[in-house]
């Protein structure tokens, strides 16, 4: 039971709907993973679990893909319910279930591939949240991000400046990364500078269980469980120039752009190289 005093927590769901995983996902399907109907439906139970935890629990979850108008959509609340992130129990799992459904409709959004949906989604989780602070400062916010398609590499310098800022303002990221062909080097940056926690499950089956025992309790609860360390990190940064994962590579000291080769002039900034 959770006392009176405890405080409130604030979560935003981030679910994955780019339209060409769900279409990928639905064809391949195999024995150890869920389509996203079932995704669906798990999403709206662990949401009804988390504002049952406590009267003031509040709620936001949020959709992105490729398909949706600036890559990311707000399923809850609804624009009828303005601004009550405290949403009615009996009515969550059918929102919850229309609005995620729905997001596979309306075809490509206007920036198609180049679309950075993930760091909108996590940009505007965010701008969000930082409003709700300035009105409840004891709330406790965190960020929990279902991941479906693979990381999209240009979109590196503003996933971490998300990340930095949710690290900023002791807001942690949580990851589901429900790919099957590799981890996601990007929330596995955000989760360890931000102290969130990473899951991967192989079987996907039972993920229903692992959102309710590794991602429902809320920050306070966390500090008294034994909670699922990383022990493995990939920390490589993409270049500016190519928009691809390396190892080495240099850096402007006055922007601190990346790049792969040495150039006499940062193309970011266009500040000269010092001579050496």
């Amino acid at each position: 039971m959770i006392a009176a005093q405890d405080p409130a927590s604030l979560l935003c769901l981030v679910v994955d709907c780019d339209a060409e995983s769900r279409k990928m996902r639905h064809q391949v399907c195999s024995d150890n993973q869920i389509n996203f109907g079932e995704l669906a439906a798990n999403m709206s139970v662990f949401c009804h679990a988390h504002v049952t935890m406590h009267r003031q629990n509040s709620l936001l979850v949020l959709a992105c893909g490729k398909q949706l108008e600036n890559g990311c959509r707000v399923v809850y609340p609804r624009v009828e319910e303005g601004d009550d992130f405290v949403p009615a129990a009996h009515t969550l799992a059918g929102i919850l279930s229309e609005g995620l459904m729905a997001t596979q409709d309306g075809g490509n959004g206007p920036g198609g591939n180049s679309v950075n949906f993930i760091s909108q989604a996590l940009s505007t989780a965010l701008c969000v949240m930082n409003r709700q602070l300035l009105h409840n400062p004891a709330i406790r916010p965190r960020i929990l991000v279902a991941q479906l398609s693979r990381d999209h590499a240009p979109s590196y310098n503003n996933v971490m400046n998300c990340i930095f800022s949710a690290d900023k303002a002791g807001i942690p990221i949580d990851a589901l990364v429900l790919k099957t062909t590799d981890e996601s080097q990007f929330l596995q940056q955000a989760c360890y500078m931000t102290k969130g926690v990473y899951q991967r499950p192989l079987d996907q089956r039972d993920v229903l269980q692992q959102l309710l025992e590794f991602f429902l309790p809320s920050t306070a609860a966390r500090a008294l469980l034994n909670a699922p360390f990383q022990k493995v990190v990939e920390f490589k940064a993409s270049c500016f120039c190519h928009k691809k994962p390396v190892e080495f590579a240099y850096m402007c000291s006055v922007c601190l752009a990346l790049t792969c080769s040495k150039a006499p002039v940062c193309d970011t900034c266009g500040t000269e190289a010092a001579h050496v």
